[in-house]
């Protein structure tokens, strides 16, 4: 009897959580026919900010991703290939730029936009411990910096990272870019 009931109960369970995540799965059709259609003219197809953001670092501080299958945005169709992503945000409206060599391939419109914290999102690496025979040198070094003087470090990469998985029975393509402390969700049609 005590089983028959403990099973009972573990089939009502697993059946509410089945059941409460098909709520929380997006309606991926109906998001992709309702995003906005960005037509933002840039002159011979260039980033006109993409000197200003470079200057200050040694490369590129936007994810690089590769995509293997051709991707469809509302307006347009991405190519397999390696893209850039920078996200942005003009005249109102969220979305991520998708360069390759220098040249915006697609603007991207971002369903949802999201404030993340971003300790729960990005790893912190552990600092290493200086054993103690090491501190007398460390002393040393600081010391001596201090009297030449520091050297100018580059300013540190932007954190990122991303999130990429099929929808719908491989019809869509959902992927979240995590920049700084927003999530940039974005939503694709795959074209076969």
């Amino acid at each position: 009897m005590k089983y028959f009931l403990i099973m009972i109960l573990s089939f009502i369970y697993f059946n509410s959580i089945c059941l409460a995540q098909q709520l929380n799965k997006p309606n991926c059709a109906e998001i992709f026919n309702n995003l906005p259609i960005i037509d933002m003219q840039y002159l011979a197809n260039e980033d006109p900010y993409e000197s200003l953001q470079y200057e200050n670092y040694i490369y590129s501080p936007y994810p690089l991703i590769k995509f293997s299958l051709k991707l469809q945005i509302p307006n347009k169709t991405l190519k397999p290939g390696f893209y850039l992503l920078t996200p942005r945000t003009e005249n109102g409206y969220d979305f991520v730029l998708f360069k390759q060599n220098g040249k915006i391939q697609g603007i991207v419109p971002v369903y949802e936009k999201q404030l993340i914290y971003p300790k729960d999102v990005y790893n912190q690496q552990p600092k290493p411990k200086t054993p103690l025979w090491k501190k007398p040198i460390t002393g040393l070094k600081k010391g001596a910096i201090k009297i030449m003087g520091k050297k100018k470090k580059p300013h540190p990469l932007p954190k990122y990272a991303m999130d990429a998985h099929f929808v719908d029975g491989k019809k869509y393509f959902l992927m979240t870019l995590y920049f700084e402390e927003y999530a940039y969700k974005m939503l694709f049609k795959v074209i076969r």
